[in-house]
């Protein structure tokens, strides 16, 4: 069983970033990725599979609607609030 301290030097080679995009509606992924890589390492995956659509989870802003698809923000949250959203 690992301890506290190696479960966080595990987990400090890692990042979790929560992408959000609209269509009127508002919609939110989370990823995990290596410490390495950068909000524009991100974008530029826009229109490819790890950014595809169908992995963002709809937010439910009360209101519905439909629009053109796009990508908003990139925003680095805490490991906590990734888990959170599973």
């Amino acid at each position: 069983m690992r301890n506290s301290h190696e479960n966080h030097q595990k987990d400090s080679k890692y990042k979790y970033y929560r992408i959000t995009a609209n269509s009127m509606i508002s919609y939110e992924y989370y990823i995990k990725v290596p410490d390495s890589i950068t909000p524009d390492d991100i974008w530029m995956q826009r229109g490819d599979e790890i950014l595809e659509g169908s992995r963002f989870k709809a937010l439910d802003n009360g209101w519905g609607g439909c629009g053109d698809w796009e990508y908003d923000d990139i925003y680095e949250v805490d490991e906590d609030e990734e888990e959170d959203d599973e």
